[in-house]
């Protein structure tokens, strides 16, 4: 079984004043749960100083909004430089969608739209 990390970016923000969960990354685990794989939540909100340290997976589901995409392709290069290519990184989110060539440089796949 595959297990698949969906990654909860840091909001750059005061999070008590914008408290919400992310169901839309929560949707996704539920489907692919359903469809057979294992699925873990990687939260930056709560653990900002695991950049450089990602678990371990064979997925890693990421979202960004343009303020986080600096970010998140440093998550990327961490996950590479930990785990290589069997790790297969995946961009979705506002910014892959309206930005994708921003993205495919530091991504293996980049999702538009809704996934």
């Amino acid at each position: 079984m595959e297990k698949v990390i969906i990654v909860n970016p840091d909001a750059k923000m005061d999070a008590k004043q914008f408290a919400y969960a992310p169901l839309g990354i929560l949707y996704l685990a539920a489907v692919l749960e359903r469809d057979g794989f294992e699925c873990e939540l990687w939260d930056l909100r709560e653990d900002y100083n695991s950049y450089d340290n990602p678990p371990e997976g064979d997925i890693y589901c990421i979202t960004a909004v343009t303020p986080q995409i600096d970010d998140m392709k440093e998550v990327a290069r961490n996950i590479k430089k930990k785990y290589g290519d069997k790790a297969y990184t995946i961009i979705g989110g506002p910014h892959a969608t309206w930005l994708p060539e921003d993205c495919l440089d530091h991504f293996d796949c980049v999702v538009q739209d809704e996934a």
